[in-house]
């Protein structure tokens, strides 16, 4: 961030390290290292306030931990840097120039996924001794019972896209996925960690074998927990998982009932009009479908009536964790994030009804939040 600073004063176009003048583009450089001197001041700064935020972060989890809440804070290890962020700077050397991440096509997208970030070059990471891996589990666990691992099959491979290359045109690249899950068991036993490993998609037998031989849960949607068209019922949900209804990469719980994700995908450009008929069609059907694995009655539409049968459905369920999202406890319909768009979506950009400090205010979260609070006592019980 000083490097970033000081570069944007002396030219306002310059809004990331590719806009630096070339000397500068290496960490390791001697005008980099000159630089670090001469900016030891503002970067001594601004490391003070990365320590006040972990120590706030830490009281945090020890306070939450505090009022029975055995886990404290659940943390989000992401799947990758941005090309043009300081991770990709620093450590450049062990990235795969030319290409980026992201997934082929599937039911729903139907020109495969371009993410747009950089992939980690199998290869040079092994040599590094997997640096890159150790530090970024370490940052990301630190005050926290439980990790989550963004699009966990990274471990094994990832899908790359050359240059120039359509996201259909990409390709999967095997990593040494052995080596990465042995660290990761390593770290979690280190760090008294439980580990969730986000398997979602295209996921080969060895692998989810794999995640189970280490103790890696599961992540088990009820939006993709289906046989045919026909939704699993919950005591199918294996023991070493966690169960939820969605991800912030999916839509809404509430979004999902009223069709406004289709609504946001024809606006991104990713659905075609002319199949937005069709679509609603499948969606309606897709719901009939939810009120019988839910067994709530067959015309049954309000949202609160769904919601009270999803905790029930989750809190039958015999899976190890439980997972209700904070948009499905204030009825939010827009999704955080439409993977495979940048401006053409206001990613991450979505705020819920209350503000934070009056959310305890909210009708509907509160009476979601007995809701749910009712459901797992009920289920406990039994």
């Amino acid at each position: 961030m000083a490097f970033d600073r000081y570069f944007h004063r002396r030219d306002p176009n310059a809004w990331h390290w590719h806009h630096w003048p070339l000397a500068f583009q290496s960490p390791n450089s001697e005008a980099s290292l000159a630089l670090k001197l001469k900016l030891a001041r503002q970067i001594d700064f601004l490391a003070f306030i990365e320590m006040r935020f972990e120590q706030q972060l830490d009281l945090a989890h020890k306070h939450i931990q505090s009022l029975g809440y055995s886990l404290g804070l659940y943390h989000d290890l992401a799947l990758a840097t941005d090309r043009v962020g300081a991770d990709y700077w620093a450590y450049q050397d062990l990235f795969a120039a030319r290409v980026r991440v992201g997934s082929p096509p599937d039911d729903f997208n139907e020109n495969g996924q371009d993410w747009g970030f950089p992939a980690l070059h199998p290869q040079r990471h092994a040599d590094s001794g997997y640096r890159y891996f150790i530090e970024s589990i370490r940052c990301a666990s630190r005050s926290a019972g439980a990790i989550r691992l963004d699009h966990v099959m990274r471990l094994a491979r990832l899908y790359w896209i050359p240059d120039g290359m359509s996201a259909r045109d990409g390709a999967y690249v095997r990593d040494n996925f052995q080596d990465l899950l042995r660290i990761l068991a390593l770290e979690s036993k280190r760090g008294n960690l439980i580990v969730v490993g986000e398997d979602l998609g295209t996921v080969p037998d060895y692998f989810r074998k794999a995640l189970d031989d280490f103790g890696i849960l599961s992540y088990r949607l009820i939006l993709f927990e289906r046989t045919g068209d026909q939704f699993r019922s919950s005591s199918e949900y294996p023991q070493q998982a966690i169960a939820a209804f969605t991800t912030h990469d999916l839509p809404t719980f509430d979004g999902w009932l009223s069709g406004k994700d289709l609504d946001a995908r024809v606006q991104a450009g990713i659905l075609n009009p002319s199949e937005l008929p069709d679509a609603r069609s499948a969606r309606s059907h897709a719901i009939s479908q939810l009120r019988n694995a839910f067994q709530i009655h067959p015309e049954a539409a309000d949202p609160h009536v769904f919601f009270a049968a999803l905790c029930r459905f989750l809190a039958a369920s015999p899976s190890q964790m439980r997972l209700i999202n904070l948009e499905e406890l204030t009825g939010e319909q827009d999704q955080q994030n439409l993977p495979g768009t940048t401006s053409e979506s206001p990613n991450w950009q979505h705020r819920i009804a209350s503000n934070l400090n009056d959310l305890s205010q909210n009708p509907v979260f509160r009476r979601r939040l007995n809701i749910w609070s009712e459901s797992l006592s009920k289920a406990q019980s039994l």
